[in-house]
């Protein structure tokens, strides 16, 4: 090794300077980097390189290093529009919608949401809703409640759905899906299948869509139904 060498390397190693406490470039090789010594805080707390100004100032503020954060520049000079919390965000166009009929929950019956809503009172005797059949062979009487409409219907005898019934529902046959009992007088139903039975006083009734009825007997039938008279015989 010559001797030109040797004072080089002792410069290389002594670069750092106790005295002021920076460390001083090296030949070739970027700016000068302060100790952490001189500032506030460790050197974790500095920002990271490529963040911006606003991010920054968060973080220095987040650890107690700088003041206030710089409040960001309004739009347009005018300063950002805050909507209160108790202000609801209600769409214009369902300000005077018809509130929704309430849903039943998984697992929840008609039995334990009609307990939750407290004591009901309806009576057929001053319904809110009365539908005639045709020809005067009958009518449908409705009261309303959480879990839909509610029927009684007074079928005259001679009264046939084909007859007295179909020229107002405009369909082949009747397409409602009923859960009745039957309070008085006979009926005999007919599936489009086929399938017929004929249903009495005391009797349930579930009936799936697409079928024909007739009353039998000279004696009116009183039906009550809880799902299928929604839009029966309704013009």
């Amino acid at each position: 090794m010559t001797a030109a060498a040797v004072p080089e390397r002792r410069n290389r190693r002594d670069m750092r300077d106790p005295s002021k406490g920076t460390r001083r470039p090296a030949p070739g090789r970027g700016a000068v980097l302060e100790s952490s010594a001189a500032l506030d805080g460790p050197a974790s707390d500095l920002p990271r390189p490529g963040q911006s100004p606003d991010r920054q100032d968060r973080d220095l503020a987040f650890r107690g290093l700088s003041g206030t954060p710089r409040p960001r520049p309004a739009v347009s000079g005018q300063p950002a529009a805050r909507r209160p919390r108790d202000v609801p965000l209600t769409h214009p166009a369902r300000k005077n919608r018809r509130p929704r009929r309430p849903r039943l929950r998984s697992g929840e019956s008609i039995e334990e949401r009609a307990l939750m809503a407290g004591l009901v009172r309806k009576s057929f005797s001053s319904p809110e809703e009365v539908r005639p059949f045709e020809a005067g062979k009958g009518r449908l009487e409705l009261v309303n409640m959480d879990s839909g409409p509610v029927g009684r219907a007074t079928f005259e005898p001679g009264w046939r759905w084909s007859e007295h019934v179909k020229p107002i529902a405009g369909t082949d046959s009747c397409q409602a899906a009923h859960m009745a009992y039957f309070v008085s007088g006979r009926m005999r139903v007919v599936m489009d299948d086929g399938e017929e039975t004929e249903f009495g006083p005391g009797d349930y009734m579930l009936c799936p869509p697409g079928h024909d009825a007739w009353v039998v007997g000279d004696e009116p039938c009183v039906v009550i139904d809880w799902q299928g008279f929604a839009d029966y015989a309704k013009r």
